[in-house]
Protein backbone atom coordinates (compact mmCIF):
# COMPACT_ATOMS: atom_id res chain seq x y z
CA UNK A 1 0.00 0.00 0.00
CA UNK A 2 1.37 3.40 -0.97
CA UNK A 3 1.59 6.06 1.70
CA UNK A 4 1.85 9.75 0.85
CA UNK A 5 3.87 12.15 2.98
CA UNK A 6 5.10 15.72 2.73
CA UNK A 7 8.81 16.50 3.00
CA UNK A 8 10.93 19.67 2.97
CA UNK A 9 14.42 20.68 1.89
CA UNK A 10 16.53 23.79 1.51
CA UNK A 11 17.71 22.46 -1.86
CA UNK A 12 15.25 21.97 -4.75
CA UNK A 13 17.43 19.19 -6.20
CA UNK A 14 18.08 17.38 -2.92
CA UNK A 15 18.46 13.62 -3.06
CA UNK A 16 17.20 13.31 0.49
CA UNK A 17 14.22 15.29 1.67
CA UNK A 18 13.62 15.84 5.38
CA UNK A 19 10.67 14.71 7.50
CA UNK A 20 7.70 12.59 6.60
CA UNK A 21 4.83 14.88 7.50
CA UNK A 22 1.21 13.87 7.21
CA UNK A 23 0.10 17.24 5.87
CA UNK A 24 1.39 20.01 3.64
CA UNK A 25 0.86 22.48 6.47
CA UNK A 26 2.99 20.41 8.84
CA UNK A 27 5.82 20.27 6.26
CA UNK A 28 5.64 24.05 5.86
CA UNK A 29 5.68 24.61 9.63
CA UNK A 30 8.64 22.25 10.06
CA UNK A 31 10.43 23.92 7.13
CA UNK A 32 9.92 27.37 8.66
CA UNK A 33 11.46 26.05 11.86
CA UNK A 34 14.38 24.43 10.03
CA UNK A 35 15.10 27.34 7.62
CA UNK A 36 14.01 30.53 9.41
CA UNK A 37 13.92 33.53 7.11
CA UNK A 38 14.98 31.51 4.07
CA UNK A 39 13.43 30.05 0.97
CA UNK A 40 12.84 26.28 1.10
CA UNK A 41 10.94 23.64 -0.81
CA UNK A 42 8.27 21.08 -0.03
CA UNK A 43 7.14 18.05 -2.00
CA UNK A 44 4.47 15.38 -1.72
CA UNK A 45 6.09 11.96 -1.96
CA UNK A 46 4.85 8.37 -2.03
CA UNK A 47 6.30 5.07 -0.91
CA UNK A 48 6.98 2.95 -3.98
CA UNK A 49 5.66 -0.57 -4.36
CA UNK A 50 8.67 -2.78 -3.59
CA UNK A 51 7.43 -5.40 -6.08
CA UNK A 52 8.67 -3.19 -8.89
CA UNK A 53 12.28 -3.61 -7.77
CA UNK A 54 12.24 -7.41 -7.97
CA UNK A 55 12.36 -9.76 -10.93
CA UNK A 56 9.08 -11.31 -12.00
CA UNK A 57 8.76 -15.02 -12.79
CA UNK A 58 9.86 -14.54 -16.40
CA UNK A 59 12.97 -12.63 -15.35
CA UNK A 60 13.84 -15.16 -12.67
CA UNK A 61 13.41 -18.09 -15.07
CA UNK A 62 15.39 -16.31 -17.77
CA UNK A 63 18.23 -15.73 -15.30
CA UNK A 64 18.17 -19.43 -14.33
CA UNK A 65 18.25 -20.36 -18.02
CA UNK A 66 21.27 -18.15 -18.70
CA UNK A 67 23.11 -19.57 -15.68
CA UNK A 68 22.38 -23.13 -16.78
CA UNK A 69 23.60 -22.41 -20.33
CA UNK A 70 26.75 -20.74 -18.98
CA UNK A 71 27.44 -23.77 -16.78
CA UNK A 72 26.34 -26.60 -19.06
CA UNK A 73 26.23 -25.24 -22.59
CA UNK A 74 23.61 -25.74 -25.28
CA UNK A 75 22.16 -28.85 -23.69
CA UNK A 76 20.51 -26.52 -21.15
CA UNK A 77 18.92 -24.26 -23.78
CA UNK A 78 15.31 -25.11 -22.87
CA UNK A 79 15.86 -25.04 -19.10
CA UNK A 80 13.65 -24.47 -17.18
CA UNK A 81 10.68 -25.61 -19.22
CA UNK A 82 7.64 -24.66 -17.13
CA UNK A 83 4.03 -23.98 -18.03
CA UNK A 84 2.35 -20.57 -18.07
CA UNK A 85 0.37 -21.70 -15.04
CA UNK A 86 3.62 -22.44 -13.17
CA UNK A 87 4.92 -18.95 -14.08
CA UNK A 88 1.72 -17.35 -12.75
CA UNK A 89 2.05 -19.38 -9.55
CA UNK A 90 5.67 -18.25 -9.14
CA UNK A 91 4.66 -14.61 -9.75
CA UNK A 92 1.95 -14.89 -7.09
CA UNK A 93 4.36 -16.50 -4.65
CA UNK A 94 6.96 -13.77 -5.23
CA UNK A 95 4.34 -11.04 -4.81
CA UNK A 96 3.06 -12.59 -1.57
CA UNK A 97 6.59 -12.93 -0.16
CA UNK A 98 7.49 -9.34 -1.05
CA UNK A 99 4.25 -8.00 0.43
CA UNK A 100 4.89 -9.92 3.64
CA UNK A 101 8.58 -9.16 4.17
CA UNK A 102 9.70 -6.12 2.19
CA UNK A 103 8.97 -2.49 3.01
CA UNK A 104 10.31 0.52 1.15
CA UNK A 105 11.73 3.00 3.66
CA UNK A 106 12.14 5.70 1.03
CA UNK A 107 9.90 7.81 -1.14
CA UNK A 108 9.49 8.82 -4.77
CA UNK A 109 8.14 12.10 -6.06
CA UNK A 110 7.52 13.98 -9.27
CA UNK A 111 9.88 16.95 -9.74
CA UNK A 112 6.92 18.95 -11.05
CA UNK A 113 5.24 18.72 -7.63
CA UNK A 114 7.99 20.62 -5.79
CA UNK A 115 6.72 23.85 -4.27
CA UNK A 116 8.86 26.82 -3.29
CA UNK A 117 8.04 28.34 0.08
CA UNK A 118 9.34 31.90 0.49
CA UNK A 119 9.20 32.96 4.13
CA UNK A 120 10.59 36.39 3.23
CA UNK A 121 7.32 37.63 1.67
Amino acid sequence: MSKSVWCHSEDRSAEQWIDACNTREQAIANGIGAYPGRVFFIVRADTPNPRGFFLDASGLLEDASERAEDECGECATDFPDVSDEAKRELDAMLSDWIAKYVTANFYVYDDRSIEEIDTLR
